[in-house]
């Protein structure tokens, strides 16, 4: 939502809402018994305009707190949250490999990936960058389009197949990708 969309849902909102306030409290001098000579008797005793301003302001605000809250985190989560990468490395470890305990590593990510992928699978992400590129089978979580840094990586005797983007059906937002890297014995096999 562009800024401009933002600030014209805030004003009509405001508005909105400075008419739903207007009657609160209101006391005309009849009621009070205490009319002014030549005003009209049903013209408010007390003008409180300010803290009906106050309330037209504050809704407004607690209406964009919420959307920020409740829309805006869903968006922030697939940007940089690891929970979807973690989900896709478990499903496919489930739905297309034999065993489910098998090392993960990155390579070219943001460290809060890493971590975020350390604390969703509950065991510790080797770092491609730090040399720890694991012997076996393993899964690698790395930035789209690294094929060729990883040839490089694991040497000639492995192969890698890449399993796509763990945002189907939608854009990359962190331009992740997941591949499978084999060991150089499971080509023997």
């Amino acid at each position: 939502m562009a800024i401009s969309t933002a600030i014209a849902i805030y004003f009509l909102i405001w508005w909105i809402v400075l008419f739903a306030v207007l009657p609160w409290g209101v006391r005309n001098q009849e009621e009070s018994g205490d009319i002014v000579p030549g005003t009209d008797p049903g013209a408010p005793a007390v003008h409180t305009v300010w803290k009906k301003l106050l309330w037209t302001t504050i809704v407004p605000v607690a209406f964009g707190v919420f959307f920020l809250l409740h829309y805006a985190g869903r968006i922030l989560g697939e940007a940089y949250s690891s929970r979807q990468v973690a989900g896709y490395v478990e499903k496919i470890e489930r739905d297309n490999l034999q065993t489910r305990i098998r090392p993960v590593a990155v390579l070219d990510t943001r460290r809060d990936v890493e971590y975020g992928l350390g604390f969703y699978l509950d065991q510790r992400i080797e770092r491609y960058e730090r040399g720890e590129v694991p012997l076996v089978d393993h899964i690698l979580v790395a930035r789209g389009g690294e094929h060729d840094t990883i040839a490089k990586l694991i040497g000639p005797n492995r192969r890698f197949i890449s399993f796509g983007s763990p945002f189907p059906d939608k854009a990359n937002p962190q331009n992740l990708e997941v591949l499978w890297i084999s060991s150089s014995a499971s080509l023997s096999r």
